[in-house]
């Protein structure tokens, strides 16, 4: 047995072990691909250009100051994720609902799309969408006899020199 074992051994020595399937050679443009990440197809997308931005809804009825604001920052998302945002603000069977949502950036500047649902939750409730494009300058995506919904860029107050 002992001379079994040894004949055995110097046969796999001289012999060697096959293995039943050959190793594929690795596919050079597959592996380039990978390493880059992106490949000619994907879009470009560039960050806000304008941020951070208010969203405000002015209640005509009771003067300038009535109304509620809502500052944020627009985010980029990934193509199976969206960031939406809202504000509810009115008066009793006036009330709006307005949500939004940052889509993308290009030379025309930040592109949005608004939905309004007004006056929510009565039966005469009308929903209305809009795109726009906003460029760091106020602009007014709604008016109607009971609000202005308006967009515009938040005034960062500038620290005072110290001298």
């Amino acid at each position: 047995m002992r001379y079994q074992v040894l004949t055995f051994m110097l046969l796999i020595f001289v012999f060697g072990c096959e293995t039943s399937t050959k190793p594929k050679p690795a596919n050079k443009t597959a592996k380039t691909a990978s390493q880059t990440g992106k490949t000619n197809s994907d879009p470009v997308s560039l960050p806000p250009k304008y941020k951070p931005v208010i969203v405000s809804m002015n209640n005509h009825k009771n003067g300038e100051g009535s109304g509620c604001t809502s500052t944020f920052t627009p985010q980029t998302s990934s193509p199976d994720t969206k960031i939406k945002y809202g504000l509810s603000c009115g008066h009793d069977g006036a009330v709006s609902k307005l949500s939004w949502e940052y889509l993308s950036t290009d030379e025309k500047g930040d592109h949005y799309r608004f939905e309004r649902s007004f006056p929510h939750d009565q039966p005469n409730q009308v929903v209305t969408k809009k795109e726009v494009i906003y460029q760091g300058k106020e602009i007014i995506i709604f008016e109607d006899d009971a609000q202005r919904i308006s967009m515009f860029p938040l005034q960062v107050d500038k620290e005072p020199n110290r001298n």
